[in-house]
């Protein structure tokens, strides 16, 4: 090739390169501006229900904004709520997802958490300030990886505040059996309006199984509001009660979990 010709191809060459390298400078600047612009937020729990003895699924939603000109894949949310001294009380994830560009999408997680735990227990009888930590995982227009982390507080309110229990004197009934006047209160903190029935169950000091009885709450006690009923439990006659044990189950709309025992005077 004559040395005009190696020279032209030679600036050609050049002028191409350049021009692939500015595309693709471009295409990182789009990407840069576009990622920049992904917002995120709203990882509070929303409601909540049993998924088992002593096990409650929090269900939060979280935003996800995507204004930018590529598809965000592969979005998931781990999601982990604490005390405010850092003790781990449940824990989930989301859905693998795809959010696509110009989008914002709501994505459902779900956690788990442990009732029978001493610090998850808690939330059963206990308003408190959680900890919300979620970190998002996810890549950007099919090459870029993308994390996000969000800390926030979310003010707890529990099913069962401040729970109450005033034992009458007990009698003796005419097929020899003994009746104990019993009443209970609270006041539910819960997000949603909660009825069910409690099941109550006396142990003597020597845990044989006394009797018992069952309180029903005849409407729902919606967020904010205090409950009260009352019954008589039946006990077996001879049973020593005095000094054992009253326990709770409660089985309901949505939750059926124990609440704290209480020493029967």
């Amino acid at each position: 090739m004559k040395p005009r010709k190696l020279y032209r191809a030679a600036r050609i060459s050049g002028w191409t390169a350049i021009i692939l390298g500015f595309g693709l400078l471009g295409f990182v600047a789009s990407i840069a501006v576009s990622a920049g612009q992904i917002t995120y937020e709203g990882t509070l729990p929303t409601s909540s229900r049993s998924a088992g003895p002593n096990e409650m699924v929090i269900s939060a939603v979280t935003t996800i904004s995507n204004p930018g000109i590529y598809s965000l894949q592969g979005f998931r949310v781990n999601l982990h709520l604490l005390t405010s001294n850092g003790t781990l009380v449940a824990y989930g994830s989301s859905n693998t997802t795809v959010l696509g560009a110009r989008s914002t999408s709501q994505v459902p997680i779900e956690v788990l958490a442990d009732l029978s735990s001493p610090a998850a227990g808690l939330l059963i009888t206990t308003n408190a300030t959680l900890v919300v930590q979620a970190w998002v995982n996810a890549t950007y227009a099919g090459l870029f990886p993308v994390a996000l982390q969000l800390h926030e507080d979310y003010p707890w309110g529990a099913p069962f505040v401040q729970p109450q229990y005033a034992f009458g004197v007990a009698t003796q009934e005419a097929n020899g059996s003994v009746s104990l006047p019993i009443s209970m209160s609270y006041q539910n903190w819960f997000p949603v309006p909660e009825y069910g029935t409690f099941d109550l169950g006396v142990l003597s000091v020597n845990g044989s199984n006394c009797g018992g009885g069952k309180i029903s709450t005849p409407f729902p006690v919606a967020q904010g509001q205090a409950f009260s009923g009352s019954t008589d439990l039946t006990l077996r006659s001879g049973c020593d009660f005095h000094g054992g044990k009253l326990q709770v189950h409660y089985s309901g709309l949505l939750l059926s979990l124990e609440l704290p025992s209480v020493v029967v005077p």
